[in-house]
């Protein structure tokens, strides 16, 4: 089957914010038209063929377990597709899993399917992903030679069309579940594939390397000997993704597959009866990442909004060069660096100052401009801002009422809402600190001030420990000074730390969390001094 897993590492991707993927397989994509052959004149208005289901060759189920208690399934479902006089194959696949976050359930589910040649070469896909209730995102896909051509079709949107580049070596879903029976790989040998990863809209190397057989523990305690092989992606964005171990027969048929993901624990699959793939519980409680994710400091620090300075020592285990994850601004300086740690000095409390003369350079375009994430243009958002606003005209002090604003109406403040984009939170007014910081934003946007926002860590005395947050910065005459929409009070302290910024233009995914990848699970911070102002 697909590599799933490399798809909950992503969808994860240092976040949990309860991001919730809608199975694809009930809609399966638009089948390629005919094509003409070599010589023969092409119809003005190609007739349309309707493709006819034929049999199933393969159905699938996966029991899914989170750090040993059973979370969630997989289903796969590969059958012929005939479309003209044209036999392909459609192959689609669904993960399903429940954890906690806070103590608050939410449930991840990712469709994925594809029309591809009986030889496995992909000829159209299609992933839905909903970000937030009743809010579905469609990307279509259809290769047409080296690209392909993705159409995004999102609610209350006209759709938007991208072209990617292609590589046609790519294997389709049905093509990588009959890869080890093919192969039949022999112990300590080593193959690549190319397949393509729609989490990211890009297609990627996999490098195999079969290992040697094991006594293996299935469902049900029973042992079998298997052969182990280990899959590793290539690096995206500077990130490496960790590596996928599967265990097959000595027919190239999958048992049991695992993989590591950062910040949510060990994920197990098992083959398995539909159900048994059913269950869930056993084994202790489901996983809390929210939890999990928590970065334990070695002291409380009270009042952390009202703090001045706060010394870090960071430690990114395995990192050689911790200082290039770590942003410095105005707000934040390395101040020493040793092997892979680093002494991290972090400013709180910094807004423009009183009476200040306007910057001679223009604000900077591109985080003014709407986009699918920070949709400044919708009409709910403009309303919103405005009635933040009011007469205001000073871009700080606007901001200062958009902040205040959005503290104080999303009402519901809870851990359950998906990554909404501004448009949703506009309607809904709930969420946690990411409806929060993109509403802000969009909104700030809406009424002329650039802004973008930030991922980062922020300090939870009640946890003593850092916990992943998002918050807003905004552009003021030539300088970005930050804003926490969550907790509304003009101004943040020393103890939000910040990995990242982002301005959410052309992208309708959730690529701009990826590079948190690199941290979750390898970060230790230890408070060395702490300064309140005076």
């Amino acid at each position: 089957m697909l590599r799933l897993l490399r798809a909950v590492a992503i969808g994860l991707v240092a976040w949990m914010s309860g991001i919730v993927l809608l199975s694809a397989a009930a809609q399966p994509p638009e089948p390629p038209s005919p094509r003409p052959e070599e010589g023969e004149a092409k119809p003005a208005k190609e007739p349309a063929v309707k493709p006819e289901l034929g049999k199933i060759i393969k159905e699938i189920w996966e029991a899914a377990f989170l750090d040993g208690s059973q979370a969630g399934h997989v289903h796969g479902v590969i059958r012929e597709l005939t479309i003209g006089d044209q036999t392909h194959i459609l192959a689609a696949t669904d993960l399903e899993l429940s954890f906690l976050r806070f103590n608050q359930q939410l449930t991840l589910r990712y469709g994925f399917s594809n029309v591809e040649t009986t030889e496995g070469k992909v000829l159209a896909f299609v992933v839905q992903q909903t970000l937030a209730k009743g809010q579905v995102l469609t990307r279509k896909g259809k290769i047409e030679g080296n690209q392909c051509v993705i159409t995004v079709e999102a609610p209350n949107r006209p759709p938007t069309e991208t072209k990617l580049k292609w590589n046609e070596a790519a294997l389709g879903i049905y093509a990588q579940e009959r890869l080890f029976q093919e192969r039949k790989p022999e112990p300590n040998t080593r193959f690549d594939f190319i397949r393509f990863e729609p989490t990211l809209d890009t297609w990627l190397t996999v490098h195999v390397a079969v290992k040697d057989w094991e006594e293996v523990e299935l469902l049900g305690k029973e042992k079998r000997k298997l052969l182990r092989v280990e899959t590793r992606l290539d690096r995206v964005m500077n990130v490496e993704f960790p590596p996928e171990i599967t265990w097959i027969d000595n027919e190239g048929e999958v048992h049991k597959r695992q993989m590591e993901v950062p910040g949510m624990g060990t994920l197990t699959m098992f083959r398995t009866s539909k159900e048994q793939a059913l269950k869930r519980g056993g084994n202790g409680p489901v996983s809390d990442v929210g939890l999990n994710q928590l970065v334990r400091v070695n002291k409380t620090v009270s009042r952390p909004n009202d703090t001045a300075e706060v010394v870090y020592r960071i430690r990114i285990k395995g990192e050689q060069e911790p200082q290039a994850l770590i942003p410095q601004d105005d707000r934040q300086t390395v101040r020493a660096v040793k092997t892979d740690e680093l002494e991290l000095v972090v400013r709180g409390q910094i807004t423009p100052p009183a009476n200040a003369p306007a910057a001679n350079e223009e604000p900077p375009a591109e985080y003014l401009r709407s986009n699918h994430t920070l949709c400044s243009d919708d009409a709910q958002v403009k309303q919103l801002a405005r009635q933040a606003v009011g007469t205001e005209k000073d871009p700080w002090r606007k901001a200062l009422r958009i902040e205040n604003w959005v503290c104080t109406h999303l009402r519901n403040k809870n851990f359950t809402e998906a990554f909404a984009t501004a448009d949703q939170v506009a309607r809904s007014l709930e969420g946690d600190c990411t409806e929060h910081a993109v509403l802000a934003a969009a909104m700030c946007r809406a009424v002329g001030v650039p802004s973008r926002t930030v991922i980062g860590l922020v300090h939870l005395p009640s946890q003593r420990a850092m916990g992943f947050h998002m918050w807003i910065e905004v552009w003021i005459n030539g300088n970005w000074y930050a804003l926490d929409p969550t907790l509304g009070q003009g101004r943040i302290g020393a103890t939000h730390l910040k990995i990242s910024d982002q301005h959410w233009n052309d992208t309708q995914s959730l690529l701009p969390f990826l590079p948190l990848t690199r941290i979750l699970g390898r970060l230790e911070i230890e408070v060395l001094s702490v300064k309140y102002p005076g």
